[in-house]
């Protein structure tokens, strides 16, 4: 089975075509595209222009999606029109492009690009379109969906919505394999095993927008037992790092920085204590707004903050 997958839930364009097979997975095409540039201004993620942003570079990586697995797809359709000029747009009925046009009535720049696309890629060989429906921005998210939707109607390939969490505890299940082409090939793609897993299991997801624990009774049997009460460890970090005027996004700027103090001063004693939230609480839930209001605090007693104590 191939499935082209499309994610679209924060500020980063996600497009790939992966064929599971058994109980092996390859990566056909992958292509992503991060905002962080486009943000660092603002010192986090802006909703709409995140969405603009997905909007301007699904079809262009799609594209190249595309061209990356061209030797692992076998076209659907004929290779012209019959006039000798590719142009594969009119395969699709009037009813069916009316269709793609109502679902993008909203997006006419993307709308466009597709129509381009569509005119000039053949159908390819895939089973299933995938697309991120939740947890994320609902700009973010509705450009996505709306794409995915628009392309399921264009090529008549069934449409998926899948939950970016699940994703998150899903691919810990790969285990990557030795590349099975031979070292001449100048193209080599990522090949996993997709491991069987013990249940129950146990997941902890940890992200900028979520810390949850979470209980797998069985394959797709989930219950969230653990819940940020507030912040999510994540949405912590990028909080403290503007506390420390370190430039977004800061949270990983915070783990190298304490990566550094560890292993210059591996028995050093923490000059600036900090609590250790809900140590003792009688539930599996987490709390980080305290966190970072000790550090808020704790920064207001330093006269001078220069890049030794930020570290």
């Amino acid at each position: 089975m191939i499935i082209l997958g499309i994610e679209t839930s924060c500020d980063e364009t996600g497009v790939c075509l992966i064929e599971a097979k058994n109980n092996k997975l390859e990566v056909l095409g992958n292509q992503l595209y991060s905002q962080v540039a486009k943000h660092q201004e603002f010192g986090g993620v802006m909703p709409m222009l995140a969405k603009r942003e997905h909007a301007k570079n699904l079809v262009p990586l799609l594209r190249k999606c595309l061209e990356e697995a061209e030797h692992n797809l076998t076209p659907t359709l004929p290779l012209t029109n019959g006039r000798g000029k590719k142009n594969f747009l009119p395969s699709l009925d009037k009813e069916g492009l009316r269709e793609v046009e109502n679902i993008l009535i909203r997006e006419p720049e993307l709308l466009t690009e597709l129509k381009k696309l569509l005119e000039t890629v053949e159908k390819p060989a895939i089973d299933a379109i995938a697309v991120t429906s939740g947890p994320g921005l609902e700009p973010a998210l509705w450009v996505g969906i709306t794409f995915a939707q628009a392309l399921s109607t264009a090529w008549d390939i069934p449409l998926i919505p899948t939950n970016h969490m699940e994703g998150h505890i899903l691919v810990a299940s790969l285990e990557k394999l030795k590349n099975e082409e031979s070292p001449s090939k100048a193209k080599e793609t990522p090949h996993f095993l997709i491991q069987k897993i013990k249940y129950p299991a146990l997941a902890l997801l940890i992200s900028g927008g979520h810390t949850q624990l979470v209980l797998i009774k069985n394959n797709l049997d989930y219950k969230i037992i653990g819940n940020t009460c507030d912040d999510a460890l994540g949405e912590a970090y990028d909080k403290v790092a503007r506390l420390l005027g370190l430039p977004y996004p800061g949270g990983k700027i915070i783990s190298e920085l304490a990566k550094k103090e560890k292993l210059e001063f591996p028995n050093k004693k923490p000059p600036y204590p900090l609590p250790r939230p809900m140590l003792h609480s009688k539930d599996l839930n987490f709390s980080f707004s305290g966190l970072k209001t000790a550090v808020l605090y704790t920064l207001k007693k330093i006269s001078s903050i220069d890049d030794k104590v930020k570290q």
